[in-house]
């Protein structure tokens, strides 16, 4: 088995609706897509009461742009008049990925080749202000990894902050782009070790800097230990990095850097 479908869903995302937009900006466009970006993988089946507390807004005001959603195909209603995202609400989100793919045409056989010779998952991703978007995932099927890898397929958005390969990714920035991004950072507990202190995240990048390796600790959820490492490619639109994701009982953190640390520089080297 290769990679799973494209999710439509994001996670851990929060639709933000700019308090004063300039003379040129579409406020009604602005509410489509915060709607769009309230549904996640967490989040799947929303009411408009839960729409329009998480956007702000009012509930008629919230209905009314659900069910123009709904008439241009973006958002399904069932029978309890509950909202999901419709299968062609993906399709901008799929184009994307395609199209960062064609930057990378290499990536899909040297992730098969990392997966097989790890006997874990394997994902690549971009990041995407605070957030990575996962563009490949190759799934492992051994024991435990089912739980680790936490649903999450291309597509899926995961925060940066406790995780591999978002770590991996803030790290490789300049160190004026990574103070901005530090800045831009929310920081809430996911898993029992998430970091919650900037300053200590800053230290942390600077290790992994230095290292060129980053891992996560059960940071980003209970069992779950990744590490990563940066793509240094130029002519790249965005940051990208690869990312091995273990099932805690499996591996520690040391034998994680010892056993998968070389294979996974070299597999980011030859992408």
């Amino acid at each position: 088995m290769t990679e799973e479908p494209v999710q439509s869903a994001s996670g851990d995302h929060e639709p933000r609706i700019r308090p004063e937009p300039t003379s040129q900006y579409s406020r009604s466009l602005e509410y489509g897509v915060a709607i769009l970006e309230s549904f996640s993988v967490e989040r799947p089946v929303l009411r408009i009461s839960e729409l329009a507390d998480i956007i702000e807004m009012s509930r008629s005001t919230s209905h009314r742009y659900a069910m123009t959603l709904v008439e241009l195909g973006y958002l399904e209603q069932d029978q309890r008049r509950r909202y999901r995202l419709s299968r062609r609400a993906g399709g901008p989100g799929i184009e994307f990925v395609n199209t960062l793919r064609l930057e990378t045409p290499s990536a899909n056989m040297i992730l098969e080749d990392l997966r097989d010779a790890t006997g874990y998952t394997v994902s690549m991703g971009v990041l995407e202000g605070t957030r990575v978007l996962y563009t490949q995932r190759m799934f492992a099927h051994g024991p435990g990894q089912y739980s680790a890898d936490l649903g999450l397929g291309v597509g899926a958005y995961v925060p940066a902050y406790c995780t591999a390969i978002g770590k991996a990714l803030l790290a490789s920035l300049s160190v004026p782009d990574r103070r901005k991004a530090l800045a831009a950072l929310k920081l809430k507990p996911k898993g029992p070790n998430t970091i919650l202190q900037k300053g200590r995240l800053a230290e942390d990048l600077l290790a992994t800097h230095a290292a060129g390796i980053a891992v996560c600790n059960q940071e980003q959820a209970r069992g779950v230990r990744s590490i990563a490492a940066a793509i240094v490619q130029a002519g790249r639109s965005r940051p990208m990095a690869l990312s091995v994701t273990v099932p805690a009982k499996h591996m520690s953190i040391t034998a994680m850097r010892k056993e998968l640390g070389p294979q996974l520089r070299t597999a980011a080297e030859r992408i």
